[in-house]
């Protein structure tokens, strides 16, 4: 017997034994597709952060709203200039330069309120994949293929996915990262174990090597990695025997895609020796 549901209000039905999702699947169109339902029900759901997404959605108005807000003020000052007979005092390099600050600040708050992109993403957290629903169009990513970076669900076909501002989103990254722990990272490790490179952004590791910024060194010439975490900086820096007072690479973590399993990786790939704290 299968599970039916609704993705918007799932019934509390029991969960189906979890089936293996080898690849991403994309299915379109209102209808659950049977492997989605194959899947059982989610454990966690994770939708976009209603106010911001209204936000998002009048963005173009306000930007408008903006515009026409300001070129009424200047209108209404020039207004009372003109009325009082002043109008030399536009003359004046400092009053025009002031004038033409305030309307070059005010055109690049518009322009940036049009750039702004919120989560369009509904995320459904299942044992083995993560379902990505935005409208009607479903993409079911398997956790062994799924990268986070920078507010964006990625997959290792390019597919991105803008999730920056979901409902109690340090829970929903924390969730992501926890997956990436159970699911990626072991899938990653095996292809390393069985001979393989795995790059995330600037970085590849495989059992005899790791490269960073277009470089590749042995782990037996690697003298000594660190790794820096605080409120400004999430790097990684390698020495070699060949770099003795300046490091070998150097890589900012906070741009790499899934760069928690990445740690993780290094971590379990690397002679031990070689990670060292940060006093």
């Amino acid at each position: 017997m299968s599970a039916t549901f609704s993705l918007t209000n799932p019934l509390p039905a029991p969960a189906l034994s979890h089936p293996r999702v080898d690849g991403v699947q994309v299915f379109e169109g209102d209808a659950v597709a049977t492997e989605i339902e194959a899947l059982g029900l989610p454990e966690y759901i994770h939708r976009p952060q209603p106010l911001y997404a209204a936000f998002v959605k009048c963005r173009y108005v306000l930007a408008l709203l903006l515009l026409a807000a300001t070129g009424g003020t200047l209108a209404f000052l020039y207004e009372q200039i003109r009325m009082e007979g002043q109008l030399g005092q536009l003359n004046d390099p400092w009053v025009m330069g002031g004038m033409g600050l305030v309307g070059a600040i005010v055109l690049a708050g518009a322009v940036c309120l049009t750039r702004i992109s919120g989560a369009k993403a509904s995320v459904f957290f299942y044992d083995e994949a993560a379902l990505v629903v935005e409208g009607k169009k479903k993409t079911l990513i398997p956790w062994t293929q799924l990268l986070w970076h920078s507010g964006r669900i990625w997959t290792e076909g390019g597919q991105q996915f803008r999730c920056a501002w979901m409902e109690d989103h340090d829970r929903f990254e924390e969730r992501i990262w926890a997956k990436t722990s159970e699911h990626w990272v072991p899938a990653q490790l095996a292809k390393i174990r069985a001979g393989q490179t795995v790059t995330c952004g600037e970085l590849s590791l495989s059992a005899t090597h790791v490269g960073c910024e277009g470089k590749t060194a042995s782990w037996d010439d690697v003298t000594k990695l660190v790794i820096d975490i605080n409120n400004y900086f999430h790097s990684l820096t390698i020495f070699t025997s060949h770099s003795s007072w300046t490091s070998w690479a150097f890589a900012d973590l906070r741009t790499m895609p899934n760069r928690r399993g990445m740690e993780e990786l290094i971590a379990q790939v690397c002679p031990s020796h070689l990670l060292v704290p940060v006093d």
